[in-house]
């Protein structure tokens, strides 16, 4: 009984540095990601405004006033 073998080829990168740039854009939009930006009666309005294809702000002004919204969505 003979076997084949195959092989699978993995690349990989190593960065050892950021863009400063990028970096902080991640940094600041990390902190959405904290309980306080969360509303749930706002994100059921997102859902149902972005429930058809449409811009993100077209999408933030039909759930409502875009200072409340963005951090949400």
């Amino acid at each position: 009984m003979s076997r084949a073998c195959r092989f699978v080829e993995w690349r990989y990168a190593v960065c050892d540095r950021i863009d400063p740039v990028t970096a902080a854009n991640h940094r600041w939009l990390s902190g959405y990601r904290h309980p306080r930006c969360f509303a749930e009666h706002v994100a059921d309005r997102l859902v149902a405004a972005f429930d058809s294809p449409c811009p993100l702000m077209d999408g933030a002004e039909i759930a409502g006033d875009p200072l409340e919204t963005l951090p949400v969505l």
